[in-house]
């Protein structure tokens, strides 16, 4: 019983978010793909930021290490000191994967983007008005698969990577 409970919570927590998907109206729907949107657009500016920090500190400290070490004998540790940050950087850029899922994020918002644009001017192959809608939540609903599948298969290579 608690166990059902717990389900219909997340369900309704889902759903405040989200919306429900399941009355099938164009306007719900389109409002959906409008948060999804939101949603990966700030991961992706997210990951983005993450990356672009994590990069920068490797590059300004193991620039530091070279000028630190013209300075050995007033700061003998500095160079072993920046040497550690500089790997703490490069090792905080490989265990987020921030570029790859800057990449990933980016990608599904722009793909998303497209299709509501497309979808909304009644362009490409949403022309047909009567089957237009059937066609963008099929499309929509693609991406968002092909999306999960890749966050899968990137999963299951870090877990394979882990097992080595």
């Amino acid at each position: 019983m608690e166990g059902e409970n717990m389900v219909q919570s997340n369900v309704e927590e889902s759903n405040q978010y989200w919306g429900t998907c399941s009355e099938g109206k164009p306007d719900d729907y389109c409002q959906v793909i409008s948060k999804l949107v939101i949603y990966y657009d700030k991961r992706a500016k997210l990951y983005k930021k993450y990356y672009y920090t994590f990069a920068m500190m490797r590059i300004v400290l193991i620039a530091a290490i070279s000028v630190s070490s013209a300075f050995s004998l007033l700061l003998p540790y500095s160079s072993v000191i920046l040497s550690a940050c500089a790997l703490v950087a490069e090792c905080l850029l490989g265990i987020t994967c921030a570029q790859d899922k800057w990449k990933s994020y980016r990608r599904t918002c722009d793909k998303l983007c497209a299709e509501h644009r497309l979808y909304h001017a009644y362009a490409g192959e949403y022309m047909d008005r009567e089957c237009a809608f059937e066609r963008f939540a099929v499309n929509c609903e693609k991406i968002i698969r092909d999306e999960g599948e890749r966050w899968e298969e990137y999963v299951t290579q870090i877990k394979v990577g882990v097992d080595q």
